[in-house]
Formats: structure tokens, sequence, C-alpha cells
């Protein structure tokens, strides 16, 4: 995917008016789709700072199809999760974008714990 030049890292702000819109914008104008958009674990810093709405409507701007998938990583610090392997610091969880709009936009994310235990799917974790 570095060789064709189909990773692209942007600085910005996930909740600002800037970043998430010119990515949206630039994707469209060249007929692309987000495949996969790696959040780590930004969501919980959002939500701790009350401007997850602002996230969410960005994402609404970025051009998605059914295979569109966030990851997440939960670190087991401050939240345990279901799919939480013992001994291990974080899970890795994965959801369709799609999903994540819908569900949104019925309000099924009023905190970080709900958006991480709503429409998962835990990346297998055996060899």
């Amino acid at each position: 995917m570095q060789k064709k030049n189909l990773i692209i890292p942007v600085v910005g702000d996930f909740s600002g008016p800037k970043a998430l819109g010119a990515i949206g914008e630039y994707l469209r104008k060249n007929g692309l789709t987000v495949s996969s958009f790696y959040t780590s674990n930004v969501e919980q810093y959002l939500f701790d700072s009350a401007v997850f709405d602002g996230f969410a409507k960005n994402i609404k701007k970025l051009p998605v199809n059914d295979k569109s998938m966030f990851i997440r990583a939960v670190f087991h610090m401050r939240y345990t999760h279901p799919a939480r392997i013992q001994d291990h610091m974080s899970v890795t969880l994965l959801q369709r974008m799609k999903v994540f709009l819908k569900d949104f936009d019925e309000g099924l994310y009023p905190s970080y714990r709900e958006l991480i235990v709503t429409n998962y799917i835990a990346a297998d974790s055996k060899p």
C-alpha cells in the first residue's frame, strides 16, 4: 500500500472543521473510498472532551461503502472489554463505518463505553 501511495497520514483534529472534511473532498474528487480508518483510542478522548459529535459529523463527509471499517484499540487501563484476552493490555476492534453512522444517528453512543461494546467485531487473536 505504501509503494502505491495508498496510506495517507494526516495530522489534525478529528472533531475539527478541516482535516477530515478535506480528506473526504480529496477522496471524492479522485473517485476513492475509505477502506479503513485507524482511530486507535482517540475516540475516548473525544468523548472526554465532549466533541465526539463533531467527529461523527466529519465521518459523514467521507466516502464509505459497505466494506469500510474502523480499526480501534481499547486499552484496559481504563476500560475492560468483553473481547479482552487475559493478560493482554489492549484489544483491537473492528466496526463497519456504515454501521457506526447508523448507530450514531440512532443515539446508541452516549459514551465511549457504549461505542466500544456496540456492534463491534473482535479481531481474531488465534495464530
